[in-house]
């Protein structure tokens, strides 16, 4: 996969959380999913379809890093992943694809978007249009970890 590719996604993730959020977190070394990589405790999940590619973006936040950036963006505090929060991990990865699609348009990429899901709980499965290869970009932020996964196929 193409690093052309992977950046408008981890820009449209640094745009929402720095600039709407004010997280501060750091990019650790991207690199293949294998079956070791854990799911995090809720996940936004959305396909991305073009006419020469098919692919799908997930974005998976630790429990206590998702009730941060909740709190942080909507001034509320919860304690356990509702609605609420399913709803928001939503509009993040909207949001995300959103930045992420209009650069790659600048690169000749016209994307689709479906709406996007929201899975809560670790144990559910990711449904990534395909099973390899997925990136996984993984992230640290002082409450915890989480990570976007991509996959791209001509």
């Amino acid at each position: 996969m193409d690093v052309t590719v992977i950046n408008p996604f981890i820009t449209g993730l640094s745009d929402v959380l720095t600039d709407m959020v004010k997280l501060e977190f750091a990019l650790d070394k991207i690199r293949l999913k294998t079956d070791k990589d854990n799911q995090r405790a809720i996940t936004g999940f959305i396909d991305l379809t073009c006419a020469s590619t098919k692919g799908s973006l997930a974005i998976c936040f630790d429990k206590e890093v998702i009730l941060d950036i909740y709190l942080k963006l909507l001034e509320e505090e919860v304690s356990e992943l509702g609605e609420e929060v399913a709803d928001c991990v939503g509009e993040i990865t909207n949001m995300v694809c959103g930045t992420a699609k209009s650069l790659l348009s600048e690169q000749g990429h016209q994307f689709d978007l479906t709406t996007p899901q929201t899975i809560i709980g670790e144990e559910k499965p990711i449904p990534h249009v395909q099973e390899k290869p997925i990136i996984i970009i993984p992230f640290t932020c002082v409450k915890g970890e989480f990570h976007m996964e991509v996959t791209l196929q001509a």
